[in-house]
């Protein structure tokens, strides 16, 4: 109070009080007037201390954002109830930095199917292997904003400096990336070259391709050798393009590939290395509603793709870039008395034409309930895929035959005395592996941290349903007897439902969604 009076004074004794701010489930908005781009979900029934509260973040842009360094768009970063905050993961060197990329940020995470999932024994993702069919692919989005991108209506890149200045002052500061992409006003593109990488041991490569929602388009099938594929070979301090019978020594044609139909083949001659690039393309498409991605099927081992030899996003491995594009017609934000529902999907999930839905319930009581769909195209046809909750780390790995887990909550309100826990709760649904694994974590983010997730093999044009369920409890706690009164199911249309004790929770597919209590909650604060 003192610090209050010493800081406010002069409006205290003027009769200004300060007071809670209005507001409930939203959507939050960068430039809210004039491009109105969607940022962050809020849930939650008020914004009095202590209520129920939770806030994803939107924004799909985010590449160079702030630092964050990652594509994360849909990432839960705040699950707080009763001055508890039980997940916050979204520290900005748990990204690509730290080499667990794909599986922070407490949401749907998508890997390879030779790959540990979702990390490896040390906590980082793992890497494919070399010998495996696998796919590579960028979405175009990351090249409209990134350090390196194209030049636009308002901006242009300035090689003296290797960044970003505005046509209209160009004398005046500069961006570190191109500023219209991060407003939606550059999505036109025109591809004229794509490197594949340079590789030291031998590779083989099929169907490079653009996708997205306008279908596929083959831009080199790889069934024979072609004419405007540039071969670089260095050897040493020796570098140059290869030519003729050197040329054709490098390059073959195999009967072997992911989808039908033959490959090329790269061989590389010991002690030196080579590198792909397609050059004389003419691809002129919007890159957030027509194509979206740029692809190929490979097996070796992959190392680079860069786009009109330029354009590099960083901190991406093309491997496993999620490239998600937010549907904004999706997305809904509403209150039923002091419960929450919030919605959104995303496009180009991994593949050009998968999607990610997810659905959240937020009762009065601080139960979380969250619903995710994905719908998987080809791209990603047989790999492996969960959401993955990265919970406060404590003591030994949960057991693998149980398919619930608890911890501490990530850190209290500095009025709570009384100590809180939380427990995930995975629903047991046909063909799911249920896990947790340790996962590394940087300083940020405070803490070790235990992964948690529900692996699924999917397959294209399938939809897989998860339902996750998570609820606070009081520290000293029986978390086994909690887990008990905890019952899910999902019904062949993928309608989810949950009881917690006399709480009962229902998601639909359709988005309808309803809370019901038969008496006074189960639960006490």
């Amino acid at each position: 109070m003192d610090a209050y009076r010493r800081r406010y004074g002069w409006f205290f004794r003027r009769g200004i009080r300060p007071r809670v701010p209005a507001g409930k489930s939203k959507i939050g908005y960068f430039s809210p007037l004039k491009h109105k781009v969607p940022e962050r979900l809020y849930l939650g029934p008020s914004r009095e201390s202590g209520q129920p509260f939770v806030s994803y973040f939107l924004y799909d842009r985010n590449n160079n954002y702030m630092h964050c360094c990652d594509d994360a768009g849909g990432r839960l970063y705040e699950y707080c109830v009763d001055g508890a905050k039980f997940l916050h993961t979204s520290g900005k060197y748990s990204s690509g930095r730290a080499g667990v990329a794909e599986t922070a940020y407490d949401l749907l995470s998508v890997l390879s199917p030779d790959m540990d999932f979702p990390v490896d024994e040390k906590g980082k993702m793992s890497t494919p292997s070399d010998g495996t069919w696998k796919l590579a692919s960028m979405a175009v989005k990351l090249a409209l904003n990134c350090r390196t991108g194209p030049d636009s209506k308002n901006w242009f890149y300035d090689t003296e400096i290797d960044l970003f200045r505005r046509r209209d002052h160009p004398k005046l500061g500069y961006a570190h990336g191109n500023m219209d992409g991060y407003w939606y006003l550059n999505n036109d593109y025109h591809l004229r070259s794509v490197y594949l990488g340079t590789y030291k041991t031998a590779a083989s490569f099929q169907n490079l391709r653009l996708g997205g929602p306008k279908g596929e388009k083959i831009l080199a099938a790889f069934d024979t050798i072609p004419e405007n594929l540039e071969v670089a070979l260095e050897q040493g301090e020796e570098s140059r393009v290869l030519t003729g019978e050197e040329r054709a020594r490098a390059l073959s044609i195999v009967e072997d590939g992911r989808r039908e139909g033959s490959s090329l083949r790269l061989h590389v001659p010991a002690g030196s290395t080579l590198s792909l690039t397609l050059k004389g393309l003419d691809e002129t498409f919007d890159a957030q509603n027509e194509y979206t991605r740029v692809s190929y099927d490979f097996k070796g081992q992959q190392a680079g793709f860069r786009l009109n030899g330029r354009t590099l996003p960083i901190y991406y491995h093309s491997l496993y870039n999620r490239g998600a594009i937010l549907v904004r017609d999706s997305l809904r934000a509403e209150n039923k008395g002091n419960d929450s529902f919030g919605r959104f999907t995303y496009r180009n999930f991994y593949g050009a034409r998968s999607r990610w839905t997810r659905q959240t319930v937020l009762t009065a009581e601080g139960i979380l309930v969250v619903r995710d769909e994905y719908e998987p195209c080809r791209d990603v046809d047989g790999y492996q895929a969960s959401p993955c909750w990265l919970l406060m780390a404590e003591g030994e790995i949960g057991a693998e035959d149980r398919n619930w887990f608890d911890a501490p909550a990530r850190d209290h309100a500095w009025w709570q005395k009384q100590k809180k826990r939380v427990l995930l709760y995975l629903h047991p649904g046909e063909g799911l592996s249920i896990g947790q694994v340790a996962h590394r974590a940087s300083q940020d983010i405070g803490g070790a941290t235990h992964n948690a997730f529900a692996r699924a093999v999917v397959r294209a044009g399938q939809p897989q349903v998860w339902l996750s369920v998570l609820v606070p409890f009081n520290e000293g706690g029986d978390a086994a007897e909690l887990a008990r009164k905890i019952r899910t199911s999902v019904d062949e249309k993928g309608s989810a439902s949950v009881t917690v004790g006399r709480l009962k929770v229902t998601i639909g597919e359709d988005g309808a969604w309803s809370v019901k209590r038969q008496s006074s909650s189960l639960f006490q604060k």
